[in-house]
């Protein structure tokens, strides 16, 4: 596998042990309490050294649409716990934007999560 595809299947298995459905890929619909690992813009850039290459990724968190203070508190809750998991595996947050997201015929609450880590080419 190369660094890049381990790289994000590493991300998802972390994000899995919080309970997230996490996938590395776009998948055909949304479900509850899901978190989808996607390409950031840029992709990938030069790092600070000769060799090191800086890997953008976004990931969006959804969740089940309730009450509006459910919601606040369950986005809440999920982006604590996800700074919590990637932060110590040398992932840094650059920004979030919380908002809806609509699929198919169903609407979830989601948070859109960059972030971006540097890794050394074998």
């Amino acid at each position: 596998m190369n660094w890049i595809s381990q790289a994000k299947a590493d991300l998802r298995d972390l994000l899995a042990t919080d309970g997230f459905k996490a996938l590395a890929f776009n998948p055909p619909s949304l479900n509850d309490k899901q978190a989808v690992i996607e390409a950031d813009s840029p992709y990938i850039t030069n790092g600070l050294t000769f060799g090191e290459y800086q890997l953008n990724l976004t990931v969006v968190l959804t969740f089940k649409v309730s009450s509006n203070k459910t919601m606040t508190e369950q986005t809440d809750d999920a982006l604590v716990r996800f700074f919590d998991l990637v932060e110590p595996e040398g992932w840094a947050v650059t920004d979030v934007e919380v908002g809806m997201v609509d699929d198919n015929s169903n609407t979830y609450a989601s948070a859109v999560i960059s972030i971006n880590n540097t890794f050394v080419k074998d």
